[in-house]
């Protein structure tokens, strides 16, 4: 996959990325945020865009800003918005107080989906 961030004027700014045809699976940690949201957003118009069949996973952890409440509801609005399956799996056990995804977490992630290519 490649990312380009590309400054176009001092206000506006391009971001652009592409993925390869082997990519099939692609899973996104959506916090419950903007960022995450809009993320999900990009990912499933280039996929439709460029007609690519990938499956798309979101997953939310457990945070004490209580963000991850509104995962699986945005995924859904984001499904259904776009008329496109994304595969929600939330609530995942978080063991970083602090709010950011523990280490462990990730990597329980990736053992357990093993098939997923990418993970932003």
């Amino acid at each position: 996959m490649k990312f380009i961030l590309c400054e176009l004027t001092n206000l506006e700014k391009e971001f652009v990325f592409e993925l390869d045809n082997s990519t099939k699976d692609i899973g996104v940690w959506l916090s419950g945020g903007l960022d995450s949201s809009i993320l999900t957003c990009l990912i499933i118009e280039y996929i439709l865009k460029n007609k690519l069949d990938i499956n798309l996973y979101t997953f939310s952890a457990c945070k004490p800003t209580l963000d991850h409440l509104y995962g699986q509801r945005l995924s859904k609005i984001i499904s259904t918005h776009y008329n496109f399956p994304i595969k929600y799996f939330g609530n995942l056990i978080n063991k970083d107080g602090n709010g950011r995804l523990s280490l462990l977490t990730i990597i329980n992630l990736k053992r357990i989906f093993s098939n997923i290519q990418h993970i932003f």
